[in-house]
């Protein structure tokens, strides 16, 4: 039988503790799979496209946001913390370093329809499509499974509610999946795809901390085997 010594009680709930604080740091991967509707802008029509949204775990309600129970809506505006921290798109030449000016919009919606609106836009993204810089993109698509999410009737954070739907979904009907680039201040241009696949994931780098919290938590377990 395992003596409970002060010391080992101090580690135990120094593992509990870090193994808390990994979990409170999780991020979330929304991942979409879509193929191009065209060839433009150095896409191929037809080709598989992938578009990674990482939500922000620094995110906090704002008075863009509303719940009804219907309807879920996260989203921000001007010079609030961005409710994406991350977008990535396939294809594309730059690394996301976004202007996080007065006109950047960010807004992701859910309704009990399956349906799923998402929009970074209005600022330029740090990406370029053949020379072109990219301004925006926005996603609008259906799941074949109404009902799929339970919406909220009050806020809860954008990533701990994701963190109860991981997993992959199939996208039924696309309603408007868009790139925009931005040719000069009064031009701009477009490619739109068809949206296949949706995966909610926990975003990599979470991973290898929950990882790391599960290792120290084995090791001091192994440690106090070996002490007794």
């Amino acid at each position: 039988m395992i003596k409970m010594t002060p010391g080992l009680i101090k580690r135990s709930l120094l593992a509990s503790f870090l193994l808390f604080s990994f979990s409170r740091a999780e991020a979330i991967d929304l991942v979409l799979k879509a193929t191009a509707n065209e060839t433009k802008l150095g896409f191929v029509e037809g080709q598989e496209t992938t578009f990674t949204l990482t939500l922000n775990p620094l995110f906090e309600q704002t008075g863009n946001s509303a719940f009804s129970g219907s309807v879920a809506v996260w989203g921000s505006a001007e010079l609030e913390i961005p409710l994406f921290s991350y977008v990535g798109i396939t294809g594309l030449t730059g690394t996301f370093s976004p202007d996080l000016g007065p006109e950047l919009v960010t807004t992701l919606s859910l309704n009990t329809l399956g349906g799923v609106t998402a929009q970074f836009s209005y600022v330029n993204l740090g990406y370029q499509a053949e020379e072109q810089s990219v301004w925006g993109l926005s996603m609008s698509f259906v799941l074949p499974d109404e009902g799929i999410f339970n919406l909220p009737n009050t806020y809860i954070d954008p990533s701990a509610y994701f963190a109860n739907y991981l997993g992959t979904y199939l996208v039924d009907a696309t309603y408007g999946l868009v790139l925009q680039t931005r040719i000069s201040e009064d031009e701009t241009d477009w490619i739109e795809f068809t949206a296949v696949e949706l995966a909610v994931v926990p975003e990599p780098s979470c991973l290898g901390l929950l990882s790391l919290g599960a290792a120290g938590a084995f090791w001091m377990s192994r440690r106090r085997r070996i002490a007794s």
